[in-house]
């Protein structure tokens, strides 16, 4: 061979070699606002359009039984830190008479992504200071109108990327918070006749019943539809190669059931779903799982070593080996607070073993503190409770929370756990 015909070689070699680089990693965080666990027509309601949910759900590993924070801001805190509200102090909306202190994020897992070299976006319903400050370069124009009026902000970020590019996304839209107002197009996708109605729902609100679940299961249909477009840009840019995703819900709220600010299942529990390359099409795991766990589950997807003590745990040893709890616990705190000791301002707490579920509550639960409370109790009535009422239920036979039972035993025994938490 000449040395012209080497030469050439070597080029042609070094042309594909600058072409053909790795395939940086991405790593997707989708956090729905405001959502019922059950309004997915994989595992819940048939009447849900939930194609892209349930094409996550296939590809994913999900735990069935997570419990998050009953409101926002305490859950999207915890998913930043990988602590407890009792520990990074976010355990209500909304200081009663100032501004609330601020969290420290100064050890969150945005911060450390970029730290290792990750370029990230955030996107929607944020509470904290300016995220450009804390490991990410780019953010959607306003936390409301991301995705209800458009994403384009994102793609064209993801657009941007160079293919060799570690990236991260918070993807958090107002959805399907109220309003409950989605364009007629997803409204005409949900089948008002084909929706079950609870038989504790009285007769006369059984038509503005279904008038309001349709509209709450076409907002889904809408957060359905624009992951879609998000998934779409993603396989148009690569970035769907070496990808990892994780899905979940930042509190419950649902029609028909005491919800959204209470420590019953429609306001604390969520699905997490895990996808990736260490992940099963379609697995459904009952460990005991919670959203302390987020933080330290996306560090360890993203293989960046974390240097700082977490309440949670990485669930990615749980795919293959056995559950790490036997049992976890939740509190429910006022929307509006004066934030000076949650100890003195929580309202209630629970614990559940996996099957047995005990809920104490700690304060006078009455309707007059509604505006402070904001316990959602859509179609049924008001929550009233005196301190140290205690509630078990068999979650295996009574999901939902009808029935409670009479089993002092339970009650000691998950209510010890109780008493430590609240020391």
């Amino acid at each position: 061979m000449s040395l012209n015909a080497i030469l050439s070689t070597i080029l042609v070699a070094l042309a594909l070699a600058s072409t053909g680089s790795a395939q940086g990693k991405t790593l997707i965080l989708v956090i729905t606002d405001d959502m019922d666990y059950e309004h997915n027509s994989r595992y819940g309601s048939s009447a849900a359009h939930t194609p892209t949910i349930n094409k996550i759900l296939r590809k994913g590993t999900t735990f069935t039984r997570a419990w998050v924070h009953p409101r926002c801001a305490p859950s999207l805190a915890t998913i930043l830190t990988g602590l407890r509200p009792e520990t990074h102090g976010r355990y209500y909306n909304a200081k009663i008479g100032g501004n609330a202190p601020p969290v420290n994020l100064s050890q969150s897992w945005p911060l450390l992504l970029e730290q290792a070299g990750w370029r990230g976006y955030q996107g929607g319903k944020w509470w904290y200071e300016d995220p450009l400050l804390l490991g990410f370069e780019a953010k959607s124009a306003d936390r409301d109108t991301f995705v209800r009026e458009g994403q384009d902000d994102l793609f064209a970020w993801l657009e941007s990327l160079d293919s060799a590019d570690d990236a991260f996304v918070w993807w958090a839209p107002r959805m399907p918070h109220r309003p409950h107002n989605p364009p007629a197009e997803h409204l005409a996708r949900i089948d008002r006749d084909s929706i079950p109605i609870p038989p504790w729902i009285k007769i006369g609100d059984r038509l503005r019943f279904k008038q309001d679940e349709q509209k709450f299961l076409a907002m889904v249909a809408w957060l359905d539809t624009s992951l879609r477009d998000l998934g779409r840009i993603l396989k148009e840019t690569g970035r769907n190669q070496n990808m990892s995703l994780v899905y979940l819900h930042d509190n419950g709220l649902a029609m028909g059931h005491i919800s959204k600010g209470s420590p019953y299942e429609k306001g604390i529990r969520s699905p997490i779903t895990i996808v990736s390359d260490s992940t099963q099409n379609g697995t459904l795991l009952p460990n005991l799982v919670s959203i302390v766990d987020v933080a330290p589950t996306l560090l360890d997807l993203a293989s960046v070593v974390d240097p700082y003590p977490r309440e949670g745990v990485s669930l990615l040893p749980e795919l293959e080996g056995a559950p790490s709890r036997s049992h976890i616990v939740e509190a429910a705190y006022p929307s509006h607070a004066p934030a000076l000791d949650w100890r003195n301002e929580v309202l209630a707490v629970t614990v559940t073993d996996g099957r047995y579920k005990l809920i104490r509550w700690v304060k006078d639960v009455r309707p007059q503190d509604t505006d402070t409370l904001r316990i959602a109790h859509d179609f049924v009535d008001f929550p009233i409770r005196n301190a140290g009422d205690q509630e078990v239920y068999d979650l295996r036979m009574d999901l939902h929370e009808r029935s409670p039972l009479n089993r002092p035993e339970i009650e000691s025994q998950l209510g010890s756990i109780l008493d430590t938490f609240l020391e």
